[in-house]
């Protein structure tokens, strides 16, 4: 009898026990269900054995936890400037933000659940990109990243980048995707406009190129057309008023004899005026044919010219070694002549006559110069150098028309590079100029070294 009665009263002690335990139990199994189904106001009842109540506890904080996070979570997709999606495998929008409604119209209630495909996609692509998400989900093989059409509910459409994550449950099967798109309608908008304004932009140089070279052709055309009719009148001067002088010298009196000498200059200025003017023209229309060269050697070659055509002349010339350039040979001989001959002029009243040729580097960029200790010039009226028959000397000074640094201008623009000029009148003049910026300049050190060759 007591063995008995003591069975019963553990039976009854577990019971009672097992009946407090449960009731928390079941509470907190049907909030954990809750949960999942998608509730948000669940909480597990905090009753029960002391330790069951401590459980129920710790589970709800946690939950308070997780639920904060998810509105955190929340509040960044729907005030980032991006559009946030969520597809399951059957193709429905089960999650969007507040920026995918608003470009495309919908409310909440009336998107969620909505095929993504069939509502937000064109027509004419929706059902084939609908097949290949379905075949993709069953694969695993999904685009990650990819430009796509987003159709609002009025029919306007947006060009958006999406960029897809896929979604899977504890088991690792796919359960849909998330994705985040950015809005690039207005940027595709403006490469769009670019693209048509290069079009029309490169058919505007076409035509501005043909009208060009219209004009070069009638430029040609009419330096040799002015060239053949004032070369025979320019002709006829000269002869005519040397004839008569030759003749009639012992007839003429002083001022006429000064008369007859002031034509012939004239037309013999004349004469020299067309032959500039038709070497302008040439050098403009002149093919390109680049290569590299020897700048030193083609500076002595020029240098030995002059001094074979003016024996007498006492000139100290120094000349950098190992410069070389790449440009065109024909072209950039003409304008060493001009140079050199522009130095070997304005020195010609110069006691100890000094002409220099060398580089230097500025900003990086290679740098030529011809110096020498002239005649010089006033820095105010430097800009008019390089302009056709501009001169700033007498011709009873330095004879010449002013063509040859327009030459060297010209020369210089064609190689893609820059020309000018420094001076101060009576100590000098220096011009410099790069050749073909941003392509291969060659610069030696040993011309860095300034070693002179007299």
């Amino acid at each position: 009898m007591i063995g008995l009665l003591t069975l019963l009263a553990i039976t009854g002690f577990v019971l009672m026990l097992s009946r407090r335990i449960q009731r928390p139990v079941q509470s907190l199994v049907a909030a954990i269900r809750a949960i999942r189904e998608g509730s948000e106001e669940t909480r597990a009842q905090a009753e029960g054995v002391r330790e069951m109540a401590e459980l129920a506890g710790e589970f709800n904080l946690m939950l308070d936890h997780l639920r904060a996070s998810e509105r955190r979570l929340r509040d960044i997709f729907e005030t980032v400037d991006l559009l946030t999606v969520m597809i399951d495998v059957d193709g429905r929008l089960t999650f969007c933000n507040q920026k995918l409604l608003e470009l495309t119209g919908w409310s909440r209630d009336e998107a969620i659940g909505r095929n993504w495909f069939r509502t937000f996609r064109p027509a004419e692509q929706g059902e084939a990109h609908f097949t290949r998400y379905v075949e993709g989900i069953a694969t695993g093989d999904i685009d990650l990243h990819y430009e796509g059409d987003l159709v609002s509910r009025d029919g306007r459409r947006y060009v958006i980048f999406w960029n897809h994550t896929l979604m899977r449950d504890l088991d690792g099967r796919i359960t849909g995707v998330a994705s985040i798109g950015q809005d690039i309608t207005q940027r595709k908008r403006a490469d769009a406009e670019i693209e048509r304004l290069n079009r029309t932009l490169e058919q505007r140089v076409a035509e501005r190129t043909a009208e060009l070279d219209r004009a070069n052709r009638e430029l040609e055309s009419f330096a040799y057309s002015v060239s053949h009719d004032l070369r025979g009148p320019a002709r006829i001067m000269i002869g005519f008023s040397g004839i008569l002088l030759e003749k009639s010298r012992d007839k003429l009196d002083p001022e006429s004899i000064d008369y007859l000498n002031r034509i012939d200059a004239g037309a013999r200025r004349m004469g020299r005026l067309i032959d500039d003017l038709l070497r302008l023209s040439r050098v403009s229309r002149a093919e390109m044919h680049r290569r590299d060269l020897d700048l030193s050697q083609l500076a002595r070659d020029v240098a030995r010219s002059l001094f074979d055509a003016h024996p007498g002349r006492n000139v100290r010339l120094g000349i950098e070694p190992d410069m070389r350039v790449e440009g065109d040979p024909g072209l950039i001989r003409i304008l060493m002549e001009n140079l050199l001959g522009n130095a070997w002029k304005f020195t010609s009243y110069v006691g100890e006559a000094r002409i220099d040729v060398g580089c230097e580097r500025r900003d990086g960029v290679v740098v030529y110069f011809v110096r020498d200790n002239g005649a010089g010039f006033e820095m105010q009226f430097a800009d008019k150098l390089f302009s056709p028959f501009q001169r700033l000397h007498r011709e009873d000074e330095f004879e010449g028309t002013g063509i040859g640094l327009s030459i060297v201008a010209r020369i210089v623009a064609m190689h893609n590079g820059a020309a000018w000029a420094e001076g101060t009148p009576g100590r000098g003049a220096t011009v410099y100029f790069s050749l073909a910026p941003g392509s291969r300049l060659i610069y030696s050190e040993k011309a860095a070294r300034r070693s002179r060759v007299s």
